[in-house]
């Protein structure tokens, strides 16, 4: 029991743990954060602004609610887990929580040309093959939740795209507390390039919509 609570902690940190630093896309702009430590502060793209629409804000809100999602979801851990020194069961005693999910338009107006839209994204999966099985049969230690807003304003023949508040959570910590979303450092072993994929997709997605 005590190798599987051990596999737990080693499937935990394999998401986390890398040795090289993160390299970001002049797209992504960082910020100083705790511990006089960089954080990832804001991605911002910038599309030709549609021409066959009556309503620009009108169609980037349905493209949002239609692209987007924030869905619950369990973040947990086994942290308080033990190993009976009688029995050498592995007792588990872990936290489970629920993150609620939420809506997707937070804010519109036709006059400023502005709308607000939040989403999440999960990604994530098992890259240790039949160690990570072993050690998380579910999967949910390698999945990660990613949530952002995007501020999209047009401007003249053009609109910009901005994803700010960009914070992410780890499903299940294993053996370790789960402290649900945090911003996201930059730093070595911070894997902070893990989400630009994700940021892209998800502006290219909604651009796709917007312009259709």
């Amino acid at each position: 029991m005590r190798k599987i609570l051990g596999l737990s902690a080693a499937v935990a940190l394999a998401g986390c743990v890398s040795m090289e630093a993160p390299v970001l896309p002049a797209s992504f702009t960082t910020k100083d954060g705790a511990y006089n430590a960089q954080y990832i502060d804001k991605a911002r793209f910038e599309f030709p602004a549609p021409t066959n629409v009556e309503s620009f804000t009108d169609r980037v809100a349905r493209c949002g609610v239609s692209n987007l999602s924030i869905d619950s979801f369990i973040a947990k851990d086994t942290s308080k887990s033990w190993v009976g020194p009688a029995t050498g069961r592995l007792y588990q005693s872990g936290n489970r929580s629920t993150v609620a999910g939420g809506e997707v338009l937070k804010y519109s107006s036709e006059a400023e040309g502005v709308v607000i839209l939040a989403g999440r994204e999960q990604y994530g999966e098992n890259n240790m093959g039949v160690i990570g099985v072993l050690g998380d049969p579910s999967g949910d230690t390698f999945k990660k939740q990613l949530d952002f807003d995007i501020e999209i304003a047009k401007s003249g023949a053009t609109y910009s795209m901005v994803f700010g508040n960009l914070k992410r959570a780890q499903q299940s910590t294993g053996s370790l507390e789960n402290n649900g979303f945090t911003p996201i450092g930059v730093w070595k072993g911070s894997q902070a390039d893990e989400i630009v994929p994700i940021i892209e997709r998800t502006a290219s997605s909604l651009n796709d919509c917007i312009q259709s």
